[in-house]
């Protein structure tokens, strides 16, 4: 989450957002394990926003709630295909 939060650095005062920019936004993405699509940049940037609305106290931090079970249902998903797989492909 640090990581997310630092992708929009104030550099000699002035705001870079790493994920605004097509470019940096997929590699940034893909070396934290993303794919790097708009979509995901999409919700990246919206997490990233939420996230520090809430740090700041600008927001409940109930708002992160709907993207955290989110990324919950993705990693369980990704668990029990890999479980599948490995069901599958054991001797």
């Amino acid at each position: 989450m640090l990581d997310l939060l630092n992708s929009r650095p104030a550099v000699n005062g002035e705001e870079r957002d790493t994920l605004g920019d097509p470019t940096e936004g997929r590699r940034w993405a893909r070396e934290h394990g993303g794919e790097g699509c708009l979509a995901e940049l999409a919700l990246l940037r919206e997490t990233r926003d939420a996230l520090q609305d809430a740090v700041c106290g600008d927001t409940s931090p109930a708002v992160l709630t709907p993207l955290l079970e989110s990324v919950h249902m993705a990693v369980c998903g990704n668990r029990e295909k890999a479980r599948r797989h490995y069901e599958r492909t054991r001797c």
